[in-house]
């Protein structure tokens, strides 16, 4: 009853707030003329407030199609290191915005994965974000792959605060965040490791934490090896 009761507000929403959101873009854009400073300062924090309701919408949306199996995934046999380069590519104004590097090695291994690309590279980003979000500025996040006999593992590596044990059971249910106090200084919905979790499971695989080596996390996703 709860998971419907979230679906149908979240659809409910998502109409308006999508209306709110191209209203918010035309103002920003100048289809009302010039605004004052000020005006423009307000204009900027309703766009971005109204894309994290927006995000977290989708989330909700996300969550309950996963958790409902109606969450198509159209996989595919292809190799792993163009879709790496894409979803890396997809986050250097991220990392930037936060002066946070993304290392990565010079080669990819030639190994070949069955997934949805688009579920796959959801997966990754929420991996990414958090890894750059949670990382002081001027460190970087270092993702890395290993292949093994039947499994590819794919890990994304920061030198942030790292997790707390007493929180690490609760990492990937639906709505856990370490900082759950209204106080809290970085923003997140609590659904992204939960989300990737479902996506990597619904693909054979499976999304896992361990301690980075001189502090700091290590979540990684495991997959099927295809070759």
């Amino acid at each position: 009853m709860k998971d419907q009761f979230i679906a149908t507000v979240s659809h409910e929403l998502r109409t308006p707030l999508t209306s709110i959101k191209g209203s918010l873009g035309l103002l920003s854009g100048g289809a009302a003329g010039p605004l004052p400073s000020k005006a423009q300062a307000l204009l900027s924090t309703a766009e971005r407030n109204a894309q994290r309701l927006f995000a977290l919408i989708n989330d909700l949306l996300d969550m309950e199609k996963l958790v409902a199996g109606k969450m198509p995934m159209n996989l595919r046999v292809q190799p792993v290191a163009p879709l790496l380069d894409e979803i890396i590519e997809s986050m250097w104004g991220y990392s930037a915005q936060h002066q946070v590097a993304i290392q990565m090695p010079d080669d990819w291994p030639s190994a070949l994965i069955n997934v949805d690309a688009p579920r796959l590279a959801q997966a990754l980003t929420n991996l990414l974000s958090n890894a750059i979000k949670f990382s002081p500025q001027g460190e970087a996040v270092e993702v890395r792959v290993k292949t093994y006999a039947d499994t590819i593992e794919i890990s994304v590596c920061d030198h942030g605060p790292g997790i707390d044990p007493i929180f690490r059971a609760h990492l990937f249910q639906r709505f856990s965040q370490a900082d759950g106090s209204d106080t809290r200084k970085l923003p997140g919905t609590g659904l992204g490791l939960a989300i990737s979790q479902e996506i990597c499971k619904q693909m054979g695989g499976e999304v896992g934490y361990r301690d980075a080596v001189g502090g700091g996390a290590d979540f990684f996703i495991v997959l099927p090896r295809e070759a």
